[in-house]
């Protein structure tokens, strides 16, 4: 028996060579499908999890910014993310002023 898994291009390439793999999985129940996701370490699969928590986020999104980016690197960036929407939030007060000229 074998299963589709849906995965990122970090899993791939972390397995591309193996023969033999064990994957994390997460299965996603939708009214329409039953989904699986495969990914090549606990970390992985727990970072797409918490992703999966963001409003807006699916899991397909999710797997893409896995994909484009290493779990160091998301956790690094969303520990910025109070400081960006602080910028954001001083240019959108800066632009409020200026249209109100």
């Amino acid at each position: 028996m074998g299963y589709l898994l849906e995965i990122t291009l970090n899993t791939y390439s972390a397995i591309q060579e193996s023969s033999e793999v064990k994957l994390w999985v997460h299965e996603v129940i939708r009214e329409d499908a039953h989904l699986l996701y495969g990914f090549f370490s606990t970390q992985e699969r727990t970072m797409f999890r918490l992703l999966l928590g963001v409003n807006g986020v699916g899991a397909a999104t999710a797997r893409m910014m896995l994909s484009s980016l290493s779990v160091e690197e998301l956790t690094e960036k969303s520990k910025r993310l109070p400081e960006i929407k602080d910028e954001i939030d001083e240019m959108e007060k800066e632009l409020d002023e200026l249209e109100a000229l």
